[in-house]
């Protein structure tokens, strides 16, 4: 298709686009592998269009795999944002006070105190990938001699240019130390979202693994089926009198089908509920958007063109071609729409634009949030208490890091310390 090549333009220079402002807040905090991963994915399923009207058993195998593996990766970024957001946010409650507003989770609101934070400096937006700020900690009576002398060590944590020397500086003090053997003043609901977190990073990851690994599979035992075929047993007669290629993977093609319009209806099943949720970022929205637009105009169209089109399948090629490029260029718009527009207009390193925190107590004369007469906080108030949430995400959504060349898996007891002593 004609119209392939310049999506394919517009995918790779978005990608070039995140590559050079990397370092700005959007970006950092949503995650620029993340971006990357659903960039990835959307390349790869703009290139499967160049095989969608094929006549042998590669072209038929190269689209099913670009097609379907570029599909999963996006699925699969999306899930991701959606649960973390879906786990770490809460409802909205208009009665609630946010000066008694915590930042992890809804059970753990009126259960943790947490340090006090210094004013965030002018310097933030050059250390983005410092994610945890200076802070006062305060005297923890419960806390045993040992445990004690390792809080200025971990307060050390905040003037490293990054996560990584952290979590290093965390693994150092522990192999010193067994006396941290529990979650400090962390509740048992923060524990457990945490482990959650990282549950659905490693399923993901896992079950990303197991397509790749199948799709492999397939495609190799139906080329072998495929050689042991004659060439009349290939080719099928449409109903316009025209002979095409009959490919063994169509059954598949249907059954990953299926598996993605299930996902996609999962997602947003998730991101409805999101619509009155707060300590959450804007893109859960776009996410949501862009999962309805995939219901209706993605998989579920391959169905509809086999309907349509039973024993003509160079038309249902086509229609479910013109369709599903439609759909995913769509998606790739609403997504990576706000993050280039945010960056052009210079809003990227303000996180007020795109993190939703409540500002404003309920106003029971207006009852409304957004008259002004109920508020709590000034913008350099608002803009710390978003950087603490989006620490946390950022910290939960940690799985492996390299320090000195080595990959270290940060489990969740690293995560607890940081969150505890800094």
């Amino acid at each position: 298709m004609i119209i392939t090549i310049p999506i394919i333009i517009l995918v790779v220079l978005f990608m070039l686009f995140i590559i050079i402002f990397r370092h700005q807040c959007i970006i950092v905090d949503i995650g620029p592998r993340k971006i990357f991963f659903f960039s990835l994915g959307s390349l790869l399923f703009f290139i499967s269009n160049f095989y969608s009207t094929y006549m042998d058993y590669t072209g038929c195998a190269f689209n099913l795999f670009y097609k379907h593996t570029g599909i999963a990766m996006i699925l699969a970024v999306f899930y991701i944002l959606t649960l973390l957001n879906y786990k770490l946010g809460f409802k909205l409650n208009k009665y609630r006070n946010i000066s008694n507003a915590h930042l992890l989770t809804e059970d753990s609101m009126d259960e943790i105190d947490y340090p006090v934070k210094e004013q965030i400096n002018n310097d933030d937006n050059n250390n983005n990938n410092n994610y945890i700020e200076k802070s006062r900690i305060t005297e923890l009576s419960s806390s045993t001699k040992k445990e004690k002398s390792l809080i200025t060590s971990y307060m050390s944590i905040s003037s490293h240019s990054n996560i990584r020397e952290g979590i290093k500086k965390v693994k150092d003090e522990e192999k010193k130390s067994r006396t941290l053997d529990t979650f400090g003043e962390f509740n048992e609901s923060v524990v457990k979202k945490i482990k959650k977190i990282k549950s659905i990073y490693l399923e993901v990851i896992m079950a990303n693994i197991l397509f790749l690994a199948s799709i492999i599979i397939i495609i190799a035992c139906q080329l072998q089926y495929n050689s042991q075929q004659s060439e009349e047993e290939k080719f099928i007669q449409s109903n316009n009198g025209l002979w095409t290629y009959k490919c063994n993977l169509i059954k598949v093609n249907e059954i990953y089908s299926l598996v993605e319009l299930i996902i996609f209806i999962s997602i947003l099943y998730r991101g409805n509920m999101m619509f009155k949720y707060e300590n959450i970022f804007k893109y859960t929205t776009f996410v949501t958007i862009c999962s309805m637009v995939g219901v209706v105009f993605g998989p579920l169209v391959n169905f509809l063109g086999q309907t349509i089109f039973a024993n003509q399948r160079y038309e249902k090629e086509i229609f479910v071609a013109v369709l599903n490029t439609a759909c995913f260029l769509v998606i790739f718009i609403i997504f990576a729409g706000p993050i280039v527009y945010s960056i052009c207009t210079n809003k990227g390193n303000d996180r007020s634009t795109y993190f939703i925190y409540k500002r404003h107590d309920f106003c029971p004369i207006h009852e409304s949030t957004i008259c002004g007469c109920k508020l709590k906080m000034n913008k350099t108030e608002l803009l710390l208490h978003i950087k603490r949430s989006i620490d946390f995400y950022a910290v939960c959504s940690l799985l492996y890091v390299f320090v000195d060349g080595k990959l270290v898996y940060v489990n969740s007891r690293n995560k607890i310390n940081i969150l505890n002593y800094t």
